[in-house]
């Protein structure tokens, strides 16, 4: 069963290789979505990329995703690159935040700088003051953001260790080991 309480080091880009096709991949992933035993996970699925996701009853708005991108190798198995990620509504909102304070701690800081130059009051610099004090802010809500899904990043993690019954996160530092060591 899940173990809710150990730490889980994440790291939100990971990838591995697997002995099974891509197709034997797509089809456990989605037979274990459809079992009994899988803890509930929506799955959107397009030509070999697959999308996890929580369940619309359960998401709420910090609720990650995990993206798989499955590729073929000549010589047989399949490269599966993972990337543990905010929706794509949640990412863009941040990122809009993120500029438009940007934006304004620019606007302010040359306003600032002419208000200085020209001996007037320089109350363009606490435009720069409050935008940084926002994007502080920001930057906590996405880290409290962050602490909240942890519990849904295991909970992905897992189903995607049960789907193809190994621990994806060891196979790919087992893997990334054995390619320094060759290198």
């Amino acid at each position: 069963m899940l173990n809710m309480s150990a730490p889980l080091v994440f790291r939100p880009r990971f990838k591995f290789s697997t002995d099974l096709s891509q197709e034997e991949v797509l089809k456990r992933v989605i037979e274990y979505a459809d079992s009994d035993e899988s803890e509930r996970v929506h799955i959107k699925m397009v030509h070999n990329h697959l999308t996890l996701d929580i369940p619309t009853e359960n998401k709420h708005y910090y609720s990650p995703q995990l993206d798989l991108n499955l590729e073929k190798k000549e010589e047989g198995g399949t490269p599966v690159r993972c990337l543990i990620v905010p929706a794509p509504n949640i990412w863009t909102l941040f990122m809009f935040g993120y500029g438009i304070l940007g934006f304004a701690a620019v606007i302010g800081l040359m306003l600032g700088l002419s208000q200085w130059q020209l001996d007037r009051t320089m109350w363009g610099f606490w435009i720069v003051g409050t935008s940084l004090g926002l994007g502080g802010l920001l930057h906590l809500g996405i880290l409290e953001g962050q602490r909240l899904a942890r519990d849904e990043m295991r909970l992905l993690k897992h189903f995607l260790d049960e789907a193809l019954d190994c621990d994806c996160f060891q196979v790919s530092e087992d893997q990334k080991a054995a390619e320094q060591e060759t290198s």
